[in-house]
């Protein structure tokens, strides 16, 4: 008997006939537009820009967030967002998958914190694949230990003049905006805060 990927998953209860149409439209996609070119991108190690575009338009980007940004929430639950991982983990593709979907850990403190100037320009941007956010945390002297990074951040008039280093960016070299980690005081975690910064920002630099 062979064993394909549908055939491993377990049966769940909870799957609906709407689960499984976006199911269908996601693997089609997956299937025509990156499966075939996955091994020469990875060779390359560059991921062409046109496939952002190419994701929004079928929705992929727009999972859970709020419609009037241009988001689909309603009837958006859990299981469409475990399909696109069980999908992209068919496909073995972990490097563009992490490209591709970095805007999940990085766009969610913008839709929860954020000015209403800002969810304005972000959200819908990153929504219709016309440009992209990544998350940085991680630092040369501090990975998961976040509590001590040392990048800060401080006040002066309506700016706040960041000093530090970020490193392990996934999507970093790409992105229009980093949410950022960084000590707005001295007391550890209790003093960290999160900017949202623009790449094009006097004094940010970007090496590989």
């Amino acid at each position: 008997m062979s064993l394909d990927f549908d055939s491993a998953r377990l049966h769940n209860p909870y799957i609906t006939s709407e689960h499984e149409e976006w199911r269908s439209q996601l693997r089609r996609f997956l299937d025509q537009e990156i499966i075939p070119y996955a091994d020469e991108w990875d060779e390359q190690g560059k991921i062409p820009d046109e496939l952002w575009p190419k994701a929004a338009k079928i929705g992929l980007f727009s999972l859970g967030y709020p419609e009037k940004y241009g988001g689909t929430s309603e009837g958006i639950d859990i299981w469409h967002h475990n399909i696109v991982n069980e999908e992209f983990a068919r496909i073995g593709a972990g490097g563009i998958s992490a490209s591709l979907m970095i805007h999940g850990i990085a766009l969610p403190p913008v839709v929860e914190f954020g000015s209403d100037e800002i969810k304005n320009e972000v959200i819908p941007a990153v929504i219709r694949g016309e440009k992209r956010i990544s998350l940085g945390v991680t630092e040369p002297n501090a990975g998961s230990d976040v509590a001590n990074i040392a990048t800060t951040a401080k006040r002066e008039g309506d700016y706040y003049i960041v000093n530090g280093s970020k490193t392990y960016i996934t999507g970093g070299m790409n992105a229009d905006w980093i949410t950022t980690a960084v000590q707005t005081g001295n007391d550890g975690a209790k003093s960290i805060s999160t900017l949202l910064i623009p790449t094009n920002y006097k004094g940010l630099s970007r090496n590989e």
